[in-house]
């Protein structure tokens, strides 16, 4: 359902499917990296009048932090993170 890039590194899909409304990526912290991209996959659409949100937990930190959304009208997000490892809205 859901595609990940971070720049200079493979694409990343699908998804692991935590429950039937939650999908995680595990991304390598080495290299370090400063943008993800979160993307629909083709074919994919969410239901109507509904959106995913995105949201990131950085190690050490046990805390998610909510990145953005992506929706059927905006079906791909760039988001930066910035070099501490620390979400950037």
């Amino acid at each position: 359902m859901f595609g990940a890039i971070v720049a200079g590194r493979p694409v990343l899909a699908p998804a692991t499917t935590i429950s039937p409304t939650q999908y995680a990526f595990t991304i390598p912290a080495s290299p370090p990296f400063h943008h993800i991209v979160i993307f629909l996959l083709p074919g994919t659409t969410l239901p109507a009048d509904s959106a995913a949100t995105v949201w990131i937990q950085l190690p050490p930190s046990t805390e998610f932090k909510l990145l953005g959304g992506i929706a059927n009208e905006k079906q791909s997000a760039v988001f930066k993170v910035n070099n501490a490892g620390n979400a950037v809205g």
